[in-house]
């Protein structure tokens, strides 16, 4: 990976009690590079300058606000350039799962308070350039103009003439609101859907999507941990956000937590049908094919409380739209509706922006 310096302008500064066309006291913040990995012991050069002498705290928050290492505190300061150093490990010397942490730097002076905090600001939507997915490879390339969280989905769409706007089945996740540095931006994907059973750049209209929202400014993407990821660490989170309550909350998973922007695994077990492992596909009697759908994971019970639609498609066809419900969610298609051999595809939408997908390929005994 390429290692490089950025030092980004100050755009989040709340001072209590600075007047008009006072100076900043606290200016010209730096890192050293915008991604590291603690596991492999790198660490990450933080610097800024201090205007007025004081007594200066420094921390890193996680991405929902939380405090996960303080890295100075109460520490008096003079007037000039500061730098230290951080390993990528919390307070108790473990190392930080992978995601993006921000910081928060406070300083106090006789006169007043003055702290830095970039995850302040409102995230905005950024522009995603030169989408393109090699085949062959299995290479998903895009560019983003600064570092930014992201969502890509890979599906089918098609543009209503009358309209104007693309509809059709969401069949694969590939980037679940991960942070990424910004530039050229490469992820893989073997072009499977979620269920691993249909390959997705071979249907109709296929589609991918990328959506990005910004990160706070000077954030720091910790990388390489393999033990324990952010969400399974939540259950276990002490401490509470210092950011303020987010306006725009649940709009393009603008203002949301961790736990509520993140799609869950969505589940789909057929009833009465039969898998045929070497078809890799579930073989029907005649009849409904009737479909039972569930979340897992650590974000399931806070996603299924959002406002929303479960989405069930033949193909690129919508057949049925439902509210959610507590899972299991039972799904029926009539007969009438089933071709001889197809895939159904459910995407449980939340109003917020996360979407949980999944799909089965199926065929019936008794052709029609």
């Amino acid at each position: 990976m390429r290692i490089f310096r950025t030092t980004l302008s100050l755009v989040i500064l709340a001072v209590a009690g600075r007047g008009v066309g006072e100076p900043c006291p606290i200016s010209s913040i730096s890192i050293s590079r915008p991604f590291f990995s603690p596991a492999l012991e790198q660490k990450v050069e933080i610097g800024f300058t201090v205007q007025t002498a004081g007594s200066i705290t420094i921390s890193l928050l996680d991405r929902d606000g939380v405090e996960i290492r303080r890295l100075i505190s109460g520490r008096a300061a003079k007037p000039g350039r500061m730098r230290l150093v951080w390993d990528g490990r919390d307070d108790d010397g473990e190392v930080v799962a992978d995601e993006a942490y921000s910081l928060r730097i406070n300083l106090q002076s006789r006169r007043r308070k003055s702290s830095y905090l970039p995850a302040e600001a409102k995230s905005q939507m950024v522009s995603v350039e030169t989408l393109s997915y090699d085949r062959r490879g299995g290479i998903l390339s895009y560019k983003l103009p600064w570092p930014a969280r992201v969502h890509a989905q890979a599906g089918m769409a098609f543009v209503n003439p009358q309209t104007g706007e693309a509809s059709g089945p969401v069949l694969k996740t590939i980037v679940n609101r991960e942070p990424r540095t910004g530039g050229r931006v490469v992820e893989s994907w073997n072009g499977l859907d979620e269920s691993g059973t249909v390959y997705v750049p071979d249907l109709p209209n296929f589609k991918i999507a990328v959506f990005a929202t910004r990160l706070p400014e000077n954030a720091i993407i910790c990388i390489g941990n393999r033990s324990r990821s952010f969400l399974e660490g939540l259950s276990t989170r002490s401490g509470k956000s210092v950011l303020p309550p987010a306006r725009g909350a649940g709009h393009h998973h603008r203002g949301l937590s961790a736990i509520e922007d993140i799609s869950p695994d969505l589940v789909l077990e057929p009833q009465g049908a039969t898998w045929v492992s070497q078809d890799k596909l579930w073989l029907i009697q005649s009849g409904p094919l009737k479909v039972n759908v569930s979340l897992k994971g650590p974000t399931a019970a806070a996603f299924c409380r959002q406002p929303g639609k479960v989405l069930v498609f033949l193909g690129d066809l919508s057949v049925l739209e439902r509210p959610p419900a507590q899972p299991p969610v039972p799904i029926e298609v009539p007969p009438e509706k089933l071709p001889n051999e197809g895939v159904l595809t459910v995407n449980w939408a939340s109003e917020y922006g996360p979407t949980a997908v999944n799909s089965i390929r199926f065929r019936r005994l008794e052709p029609v």
